[in-house]
């Protein structure tokens, strides 16, 4: 029924505090009162340890509603971050701890979508960097296959000038 933890502590502190103030409040009412038997005196103090357990349960569901919804509510869009979700804001007026941390919390969804936003940017521009060195070796290529074949022909033209200077010389 109930989560072990932190809510679960509160729940006996609200529970204990009640039972607490149920058995004080007969001692501090005996010091105005006179009970007319010792089984009134003992209905009393059994009806002010319920009212006690009474006031301890209110005291916790009303943190519940408040506070501890807060906090889950947070906790589900940690989770939802942890899973990748950072599109949400989480909204909790006031300017108390709960909401500080809400605040700070939206901030860091915003700082994350800022980072993923620059790097798929900056991965964009490597794309399109590799893309244009990838052109420019093509191209590279293209040249010194044509450099090459200048250098064959140059060279071919060379022999044949080198052969008929020869076959000149020689007749």
């Amino acid at each position: 029924m109930f989560k072990a933890g932190q809510i679960r502590k509160f729940l006996l502190l609200s529970l204990s505090f009640g039972v607490l103030m149920g058995l004080i409040f007969p001692i501090y009412a005996s010091l105005f009162t006179e009970y007319k038997s010792e089984d009134h005196r003992i209905q009393f103090i059994i009806s002010c340890c319920i009212a006690g357990i009474a006031v301890g349960l209110m005291a916790y569901f009303i943190a519940h509603m408040t506070l501890i919804k807060s906090i889950k509510m947070l906790y589900t869009y940690f989770n939802k971050i942890s899973n990748g979700y950072l599109d949400g804001q989480i909204s909790i007026e006031g300017d108390d701890e709960i909401s500080k941390l809400t605040k700070d919390f939206n901030m860091m969804t915003d700082f994350l979508n800022l980072i993923i936003s620059s790097i798929k940017d900056e991965s964009l521009k490597v794309g399109t960097n590799s893309e244009f060195t990838k052109n420019r070796i093509e191209n590279l290529n293209c040249d010194i296959e044509y450099i090459t074949e200048a250098i064959q022909s140059l060279t071919s033209s060379t022999e044949e000038t080198s052969a008929a200077t020869t076959e000149m010389e020689n007749s």
